[in-house]
């Protein structure tokens, strides 16, 4: 009789804990769905979209050797999302906002369990339930969730690499060393970036070489092995980086990280855990930006000072800092410090947040704590979903203002006329719009000219102080360097009517050469209309008075 209450007892907790965890999934699944589609697709989701060739379309084994083409055509890399999830999505269910950001919410979702299974078999059930809860209210987690990338899905093989890492350091079975392989060579091409966790994974051995030396032979081979299949990655890597570190690039038309606008220090890495705990959209500087950074840190070094001796929590650690500090020491040399770069490891400064918390003996106290923590990040959610951001840029690198260029395509479309000239101020708008373009079904003229991508600027130390043009003519983007740089003050000025999308990554707080092209064109010509939309205008000026 007594087992038999004891084992009813049991299935009613699993069947508590089952309902419990379909209401935190269905709680994230809602706020990952709300404004899904309210705004239009930026700049790296149009430029994934209009890649037009799937996994059957790739490039040559001999290009791969090829350091001019690897420098204009990086993007290739994006094989198993953009070329593979996205384009087969795609393909069968539409280009759609809310159906192109689906699998992002999908991947979300699944993100969240994944910790939570994870958290729940090393750490306990406790720690795993305010982990989840922590991860479906983050605003950082919700952002990409909602964006045409691949960061939440790598936020699910980040965790399954942990998980058979650890079982492979623990068991040495030949099966989990092969799932190691397979895992980490998709979470790499799945994104790239992500070579910094197997890093993180070495790092961790070298440091517990004395406990593992008895399966050292094994670790070199597999890495061997993985060195081996992700060969093409190096080889596209070596000539960009390269590139990168000796030539001037102008931050505003780089495709590389080097957008920062002052010198990386230590107040970055301070963003970087503001943004973990409350997301882009808080500024750090107001009460509940540094609040909730602090409270989080807090928590984190309790969590940490509770459990440093725990092999896992040491993984973790691992696993949490070597990207960031590798990334914060290569940007002493290049500005390379992306927030993004480290999505696939913030649930880890959670866990750590959540043991913390978890660790707190009394009841009231906990119970306390988690409800305002709820409250701060609800917070953070209405600064997110009010599409608000700080101040000082250097909080969210990487990141732009969310934009309206659908109805700003829907002017362009209706007021078109054959020999109009369309240009940009920043590249920003410059791969939308040709997106969208075509989903409107503009005509070939207005496609041709849209195609073209022109950006105007002003380049003082080049150009002399004359108006400059770049054309992103294909469906791709890259890197310009100032000899590429064309005068198009002629060109400009025999234009009958032009068009200027007048718009930036950080908008509306833009350069002042940005409004001395607004300054000449006005000069030059009679401004008919100005059209103001979210995160960008868009100005007809035409040489007739009529």
């Amino acid at each position: 009789m007594s087992e038999f209450k004891s084992q009813t007892n049991l299935n009613n907790h699993c069947f508590k804990n089952i309902i419990l965890l379909n209401i935190i999934l269905s709680f994230a699944l809602v706020l990952r769905l709300y404004n899904l589609d309210r705004y239009s697709f930026w700049y790296d989701e149009a430029t994934t979209l209009l890649d037009k060739w799937g996994l059957t379309h790739l490039p040559s084994f001999s290009k791969l050797f090829d350091p001019t083409y690897l420098t204009q055509n990086c993007d290739y890399l994006r094989l198993l999302y953009s070329r593979g999830i996205i384009y087969f999505w795609t393909e069968l269910f539409g280009r759609t906002e809310f159906i192109a950001r689906l699998p992002s919410v999908i991947f979300g979702i699944f993100g969240i369990y994944a910790l939570y299974r994870f958290t729940k078999q090393f750490f306990g059930i406790q720690t795993a339930w305010i982990v989840s809860l922590f991860l479906t209210l983050s605003s950082f987690h919700i952002y990409y969730s909602q964006e045409l990338r691949p960061y939440t899905l790598v936020s699910i093989t980040t965790i399954i690499c942990l998980y058979v890492f650890l079982k492979a350091l623990e068991t040495d079975k030949n099966k989990y060393w092969i799932y190691y392989i397979i895992v980490n060579i998709l979470n790499i091409y799945i994104l790239y970036t992500d070579i910094l966790l197997l890093l993180s994974f070495i790092v961790f051995f070298i440091i517990k070489i004395n406990r593992y030396r008895h399966i050292l032979k094994p670790f070199i081979v597999v890495h061997m092995v993985i060195a081996l299949l992700l060969m093409p990655i190096f080889l596209t890597l070596y000539p960009n980086l390269k590139f990168m570190f000796n030539n001037k690039i102008m931050p505003a038309f780089s495709e590389f990280p080097i957008w920062i606008p002052e010198k990386i220090s230590f107040k970055h890495l301070i963003f970087t855990f503001k943004n973990f705990s409350i997301g882009y959209n808080t500024d750090f500087f107001s009460f509940t930006g540094w609040f909730t950074t602090l409270l989080y840190f807090v928590l984190f070094l309790i969590g940490l000072f509770k459990s440093y001796k725990n092999l896992y929590v040491q993984l973790i650690l691992s696993c949490l800092f070597t990207p960031i500090l590798l990334v914060f020491f290569l940007s002493q040399i290049k500005h390379c410090y992306v927030y993004r770069y480290f999505f696939p490891i913030f649930p880890l400064y959670l866990l750590i947040v959540g043991i913390g918390l978890n660790k707190i003996n009394r009841k009231v106290i906990l119970i306390l704590t988690i409800a305002f923590i709820i409250g701060l990040n609800c917070l953070g959610l209405r600064s997110y979903y009010s599409n608000q951001l700080p101040k000082d840029r250097n909080q969210f690198v990487g990141i732009g203002e969310k934009q309206d260029i659908r109805s700003l395509v829907k002017v362009i479309l209706e007021n078109f006329k054959n020999g109009d000239r369309i240009m940009h101020i920043s590249k920003n708008t410059v791969f939308p719009l040709k997106f969208y373009i075509r989903q409107g079904y503009g005509s070939q003229d207005l496609i041709h000219e849209v195609d073209k991508g022109t950006v105007i600027f002003i380049y003082d130390s080049y150009g002399k102080g004359k108006m400059l043009a770049i054309n992103y003519d294909k469906l791709h983007p890259t890197s310009f360097l100032p000899q590429e740089y064309s005068i198009i003050d002629k060109e400009v000025s025999e234009s009958k009517r032009l068009w200027l999308i007048f718009s930036d990554f950080i908008f509306p707080t833009l350069n002042s050469q940005a409004y001395e092209v607004i300054k000449r064109l006005k000069n030059r010509f009679k401004e008919i209309k100005l059209y103001k939309f979210t995160g960008a205008y868009l100005y007809l000026f035409s040489k007739n008075k009529n």
